[in-house]
């Protein structure tokens, strides 16, 4: 476990997984708080679906980082980025973790002040120490989740194209059950990948998040919408078109191992045993 860790922390280069992880996020991880408001208020001020791709690009190009730190990297607030990542972690996407530190910044402070009125520096330390610990939240990517989830989604949305098109009924639409006056948005057979929630094995909508049904068929009370099997077919061929990038990049990584950080602790001793066998060599 050692070896892996600091192989970890000299890796360098796009390895398969990160580019899977990359290809990942913009096929079906594509996620704006914004459009859920705009769902649920008429209002949003912009479109921010492109921030989770933004931190996982970042992501690949570290560790465990600080998400603060992360946030100044890409130039986000703070609370724009939190938000995101609160998404991917939902998603098992990335992992997080809340660790209790020195708060550096208002012990310099308080430490400048005090300087600056000539107190003495036991009484300055006494200061320091009555400082509360801050929390700070660090993240990583979660690799082993990444292929998983995706295999996941690919594998029961083939599966099911399969069925339709061999089997099933022939008419299969889906739409969101929100009031349509919020949402009410009608998908086909193609989103029903991006549509799968891994944690609850159903669909949900991509805008509002609510419970997305099967309709076409009568199941909502309205008309059937008959499709053949044909065009099932077709739909699965495009499905296939759709997806070939992604699939040949996991089967690429099939049976590797995935870049492993470790928890955070594991991580941080890994990062200091390292600086010091590098320091020990040095000397």
């Amino acid at each position: 476990a050692r070896r892996a860790f600091v192989a970890s922390l000299g890796a360098r280069g796009m390895s398969e997984h990160k580019k899977l992880a990359r290809l990942a996020i913009r096929a079906f991880y594509r996620h704006s708080s914004s459009k859920e408001r705009l769902a649920r208020t008429g209002n949003a001020k912009y479109d921010n679906s492109r921030i989770a791709e933004v931190l996982v690009d970042a992501l690949t190009r570290r560790t465990w980082v600080k998400e603060d730190d992360l946030a100044n990297a890409v130039l986000l607030s703070a609370k724009q980025v939190r938000k995101a990542l609160l998404y991917l972690e939902e998603q098992r996407l990335v992992t997080r973790a809340h660790v209790k530190e020195k708060d550096k910044d208002r012990e310099a402070r308080t430490r400048a002040r005090a300087e600056e009125n000539n107190v003495d520096e036991h009484i300055i330390m006494e200061r320091i120490r009555a400082i509360d610990k801050k929390i700070v939240t660090y993240v990583c990517l979660n690799y082993s989740r990444v292929y998983d989830a995706l295999a996941l989604r690919i594998g029961t949305a083939r599966k099911e194209l399969k069925h339709l098109a061999e089997k099933g009924p022939v008419s299969v639409l889906f739409k969101c059950v929100n009031d349509p006056e919020i949402c009410g948005k009608r998908y086909s057979s193609l989103d029903a990948a991006r549509l799968m929630d891994p944690t609850t094995m159903s669909f949900k909508c991509a805008v509002c998040a609510a419970e997305v049904i099967q309709c076409g068929g009568g199941e909502d009370g309205s008309a059937p919408e008959p499709r053949t099997r044909e065009a099932m077919r077709a739909a699965l061929a495009k499905f296939e078109t759709q997806v070939d990038r992604i699939q040949k990049q996991l089967d690429k990584v099939k049976g590797s191992v995935p870049p492993q950080y470790g928890t955070l602790n594991e991580y941080t001793r890994a990062r200091k045993r390292a600086a010091a066998a590098s320091g020990g060599g040095g000397g």
